[in-house]
C-alpha cells in the first residue's frame, strides 16, 4: 500500500479468522495465473482449497470480495517480513499520517 505523495510503503495484515467467506487469489500478480496452472500440475492430488492456501502463502495476498472490517487491519513496514503479522499495531490506532509513516520506516 503506497500513501501519501512520498509514495512511502506498509503492509496490511488481517488475521484468517477475519477474513470474510468469499477471497480469492489476487489476480493483479501476474504470476498467479502460471502459480495455479503450475501446482495443478504438479500437485493434482491436491484440493483447490490447499492449492489456493499455497498460492496465498507464496505471494502474501489475497483479494476479498467482501468488506473486510477496518477495525481488523493491522499495519507494518513494507519492507518487513514478519511470521507474526498479529503483532503489528491495529491501523485503526493511528491518529496521523505521521504516525502511519513512522510504523512504515
Amino acid at each position: 500500500m503506497a500513501l501519501g505523495k512520498e509514495g512511502f510503503l506498509c503492509q496490511l495484515a488481517v488475521e484468517a479468522s477475519d477474513l470474510p467467506n468469499r477471497v480469492g487469489l489476487d489476480w493483479s500478480f501476474p504470476n498467479n495465473w502460471h502459480l495455479l496452472d503450475i501446482y495443478m500440475k504438479e500437485y493434482p492430488e491436491q484440493g483447490i482449497g490447499a492449492i489456493f492456501a499455497e498460492i496465498a502463502r507464496a505471494t502474501g495476498s489475497v483479494a476479498s470480495y467482501d468488506l473486510i472490517p477496518p477495525t481488523t487491519l493491522r499495519i507494518g513496514p513494507a519492507r518487513l517480513i514478519d511470521p507474526d503479522p498479529g503483532s503489528w499495531p491495529k491501523l485503526i490506532d493511528f491518529h496521523t499520517i505521521e504516525e502511519i509513516k513512522a510504523a512504515c520506516s
